[in-house]
Order: structure tokens, then sequence, then C-alpha cells
């Protein structure tokens, strides 16, 4: 870790690193240098092999930049005029250490729900143009059941709910094609953890998601977020809470809600398949990634399965605003 410190000219490492937990995809760390406090993000390998991961990385840090006018955001430190470096075939990223909690239920308030349904509101009312950002061409979501080991016990709710998957998954397919006439420079990823909370001060985290997206698609998926009651279904106050306060900003009047709904599913299907594929093998993940990639299976299939109760709902609470 000195080595990475001394070549990033933050000076001699005086304690750390100190990991932390909640990222699914990377690794996190604190570390106390002789500059100060940061937030080091050792980037996985598996992922960064990707040809476009790279360009992914720099173009998400780009629309942080740009946004940080309009919402409060934490984004990576440049170094010699780069927001990712390697050393000794490792990518990383820094960022300055923040102090803040993430919020989960049952701690979420009409209050917190407020704040993010407007700053997500204004971040798709500002409609920010990025150099190199390109809107996103309709990619669609399939299983490819033939390569999973049927044979494996901790797939077996997954073949169970294979007829099912194929539903939501030939839906999700259509309505975000439907969708794409219209989107927006975002987050993409305001779940619970990319907030870092400041008292009543919301800071937004990870952008690493960042670009394109239909803002109706978004809007929904990030009140399923912050609306969840904790028990699989969504809290009244505070899935209004937020509606109201992105309404502000974003009419949701003449919105073809039946496609927005279906288009939600895709962000957690493309989830469920990556961690499929990492928890089997495919991606060539670590013991300690395809353990993480076979839990994420099983808690992302039952959030699947609870996303049909939670829509019914948001359909009626729409209806009442």
């Amino acid at each position: 870790m000195n080595e990475i410190t001394e070549a990033l000219g933050l000076g001699q490492l005086l304690s750390g690193p100190q990991r932390i937990t909640g990222g699914l995809l990377h690794r996190m760390d604190r570390i106390h240098c002789e500059s100060g406090f940061y937030a080091l993000k050792t980037l996985n390998p598996q992922i960064m092999k990707r040809p476009e991961a790279m360009v992914h990385m720099v173009h998400s840090e780009r629309i942080a930049r740009e946004l940080k006018c309009t919402v409060p955001v934490v984004h990576a430190i440049e170094i010699g005029g780069d927001v990712v470096f390697s050393l000794n075939g490792k990518h990383y990223m820094l960022y300055p250490w923040m102090e803040g909690e993430s919020v989960f239920p049952p701690n979420i308030t009409a209050g917190h729900c407020a704040v993010m349904g407007d700053m997500l509101g204004r971040m798709h009312k500002a409609d920010v143009q990025v150099d190199g950002v390109k809107k996103n061409t309709p990619e669609e979501v399939r299983m490819n059941w033939a390569l999973l080991p049927k044979d494996n016990a901790e797939l077996a709710m997954l073949f169970d709910h294979r007829a099912m998957i194929a539903k939501w998954q030939s839906e999700a397919n259509e309505s975000v094609k439907a969708l794409s006439f219209h989107q927006v420079i975002s987050h993409r990823d305001l779940d619970l953890k990319n907030v870092l909370w400041q008292g009543e001060m919301p800071l937004i985290i990870d952008w690493e998601a960042a670009g394109y997206i239909n803002p109706w698609q978004e809007m929904m998926e990030t009140a399923f977020y912050w609306a969840d009651d904790g028990k699989g279904s969504l809290d009244e106050s505070l899935f209004k809470a937020f509606a109201t306060a992105y309404g502000q900003h974003v009419s949701l009047t003449n919105v073809c809600w039946k496609t927005v709904f279906a288009a939600c599913f895709q962000g957690m299907l493309g989830w469920l398949y990556y961690n499929v594929r990492r928890g089997c093998g495919p991606e060539n993940a670590d013991d300690e990634d395809k353990k993480t990639g076979m839990q994420q299976v099983q808690q992302t299939l039952i959030a699947l399965k609870a996303m049909d109760k939670k829509i019914r709902l948001a359909e009626q609470w729409l209806k009442e605003m």
C-alpha cells in the first residue's frame, strides 16, 4: 500500500487500509496518509478486462463533474489528469474521504425520500451533455440457460422460476426499446448504499453506472429503492414523498406507466445474469467473488419476485396523486 500512496504523491501511509463494506463489484479501503484521509477503490480485475470498461469509468467521472453544480457529488480525484491509474497490473481510483452514513429501512423517512426525489428530478431536468457519452442503443438481456450447471443446488430456485424469468425478460426488453426515444444523462444506480448522509445533507457517490437512461424508468426504479418498507413491499408515505418531489421538476402526467414498470425489471435481470456468471465461473472470478455472486443471485431473485407487488401499489398511488 505504501507503494501506491507514494506513487500518487500522498506520502507515507499512517494507518489502514481499512476495508469498507457495501460495494458489490470493487474493493474500497479507507486510508490515512501524510496528506490526509482518502477512499481508495481497487477496481475488479474481471470487470476491467472488458474492452469498454476503462472508457466507461472515465466517462462516468465526467458525468459526476458535470452534475456537481446540480446535486451534491463525490467524484474521483484526478492525478496527472487521469481518474483511473494503474500500478503492477491493477487499476485504482482515489476519492476524498467523506464522513457520512447510508440509511436503510426502517430508518428511511419521508424527508429522505423527498430529498432524493428532488435531486433525481433536478438531474433529469438539467439534461446535461457530456463529451464522448452517447445515448444507449437498447440491448436485450437474455439468460443463457444452456451454460448453467443443472446440478448446482444454489441455482435450484433460479430454475424453478425459469418461466417467470422468461416473461420478465421478454416484457423488459420490449419496454426498454419503447422508452429509448427519450433519454437523459443520470446516475442510474441511486440505491441506498450509494448515498451518504451528513445529517439531512446527502452526498451521491459511486457514479460508475452513470449514463443515459429514460427518466421515468430511473424515477420508478429509484422510488422502489427508497420507498421499500424492508419487508418486500412499499411504504405509501415514502413513495408519495419521493414522487411528489420528483414531479416538481419532471411531469408525471401522460406517462405510459405499464411500459415503465416492465422496463424496471431489466436492470435487476442484468444484475441477476451477471451474478450467475460470476457465481458459476464464466467470469473467472476468485472464490470470494463467486461467493458474493451466488449470494446476489438469491437476493436478486427475491427482489424480482417482490417487484410485482410493488408495481401494483405504485400504480394505485400514482392515480391518487
